[in-house]
């Protein structure tokens, strides 16, 4: 305490602990980002050194593989998922300064002013910088979708081996088809930068932000794609169960419920069809996952048939009704409004609310 009788702040143990711990986070978050960039600058400096691309690609599957084994931090692993920008800026910073360890080996084995694989590297650069900026952009997404698909893979497998056959089939996919990389075109352009003038730097550069957007959007429409797949079709088997039921109770209510579902059922569609569409470019997928989302309907129709048929009752009916009705609720609040407010105008994510209400209603009242 202070001669003026102020008491001098200090901290007590439970926050001096909670500080420890954060630091210590903080500590493990930094070395896992940068030894994600450091192993994806190994996997390119094997890769160009390969003559057989796909035997390259095969390799870089082990380093991306070793990352999710040892709790790396990948930018194109995380950004599909729910993780706060800030953490995505420094990820994609931490991994790219991870790139450059590998590079400067590389930098050393010069001949002539130049590197033997910085002049491969060059190359590859210079012939990506040929492409136009929607090329980046979209080839950037297709990696994001597949980099999605195999971390979420890679955590859901039943085993190992699924783990890795998921790996594979994402990152020979990418490499094979030309997909766009931005940790990955970062460790090439580390390793070209002797055989590259400065403008060329700052285009490639220029190139890997917008590739870098691509993998973002690529990851964040595959999961919205199918989170909406999946909590629609959730949603939908007790609809098919409220239908049933009700259509049982009153065939006049039930009819009013069937014409208003299949109307509501359009936008449904919808909001799983063409995330997935644009973030694979497979009309066929699209129109598959939609099909099946909705499938659950018929589906709880006959389970309520066989099952729920002798036990019927109007509290248990009002159960039913009520349940789907916070389902769809929650449905909205969670994914899809969020959803709509991040890729377009608040405000018409708003209209598009009211407008769906009113829709609702006035075919319940035309159906009366």
């Amino acid at each position: 305490m202070l001669g003026n009788g102020k008491r001098i702040w200090q901290p007590t143990a439970m926050q001096e602990r909670k500080s420890l711990r954060m630091n210590k986070e903080q500590k493990q978050f930094l070395l896992s980002s940068l030894f994600s960039g450091i192993m994806i600058g190994i996997g390119c400096t094997v890769y160009l050194s390969c003559v057989n691309k796909l035997v390259g690609a095969l390799l870089f599957c082990a380093g991306l593989f070793f990352i999710l084994t040892n709790g790396g931090t990948l930018f194109t692993g995380i950004c599909g998922l729910k993780t706060p920008v800030k953490k995505l800026a420094w990820v994609f910073v931490l991994n790219g300064l991870g790139t450059v360890i590998p590079a400067i080996v590389s930098w050393s084995n010069v001949v002539d002013g130049a590197t033997k694989l910085g002049a491969t590297a060059a190359a590859v650069m210079l012939g990506k910088l040929g492409m136009n900026p929607v090329s980046w952009l979209l080839n950037g997404l297709m990696c994001g979708v597949l980099m999605y698909l195999a971390v979420i893979g890679y955590k859901k497998a039943k085993d190992s081996l699924h783990g890795i056959a998921a790996v594979l089939f994402a990152i020979v996919g990418f490499i094979v088809c030309g997909f766009e990389h931005s940790i990955a075109d970062m460790g090439y352009l580390t390793i070209a930068i002797p055989n590259l003038s400065f403008w060329q730097i700052l285009q490639c550069m220029g190139m890997i932000l917008v590739i870098m957007l691509g993998n973002v959007f690529g990851g964040k429409l595959m999961r919205m794609g199918l989170m909406t797949a999946l909590v629609i079709g959730i949603h939908n088997f007790p609809e098919g169960i409220a239908t049933f039921m009700s259509a049982i109770d009153n065939p006049t209510l039930g009819i009013a419920i069937a014409a208003a579902i299949a109307i509501h059922n359009i936008p449904e569609g919808i909001a799983v069809s063409i995330p997935i569409y644009y973030a694979t470019g497979d009309r066929r997928k699209a129109f598959r996952l939609s099909l099946l989302s909705g499938l659950a309907e018929p589906v709880g129709a006959i389970l309520a048939w066989l099952v729920l048929t002798p036990f019927m009752t109007p509290t248990l009916m009002g159960c039913i009704l009520s349940g789907v009705a916070g389902i769809m609720v929650f449905i909205s609040i969670d994914e899809l409004l969020p959803a709509a407010r991040e890729y377009g105008e608040a405000h018409i994510s708003i209209y598009g609310v009211v407008a769906g209400m009113a829709l609702m209603a006035v075919s319940l009242i035309l159906l009366a």
